[in-house]
C-alpha cells in the first residue's frame, strides 16, 4: 500500500480514539501493510505474522491485541 492509503487508515483509527505508538508491546492494534506482487514479499509477511502470533500467545500484554493485514491485489 502506498503512503496515502496508510494515512487514510491512520486517520480512521485516530477518529476512533487510537494513537500511533512506537513500541509494539503498547499496541492494541497491529496492522501490516503489504502487496503480494512478489513471492519474496509474501514470504516476509507470513514470517512476520508467525512472529506476531507468538507475541499474542506469550501473553506479553494483558490487553487484547488485534492483528490485521492490509493490502491491494494486483
Amino acid at each position: 500500500m502506498n503512503v496515502s492509503d496508510s494515512e487514510i487508515v491512520m486517520s480512521v483509527l485516530q477518529s476512533n480514539g487510537y494513537t500511533k505508538v512506537e513500541v509494539v508491546g503498547e499496541a492494541d492494534i497491529i496492522l501490516i501493510f503489504t502487496c503480494s506482487i512478489r513471492e519474496g514479499a509474501e514470504g516476509k509477511i507470513w514470517e512476520r505474522l508467525r512472529n506476531l502470533r507468538g507475541f499474542r500467545r506469550k501473553g506479553r500484554t494483558k490487553r487484547s491485541v488485534k492483528i490485521g493485514l492490509l493490502g491491494k491485489q494486483p
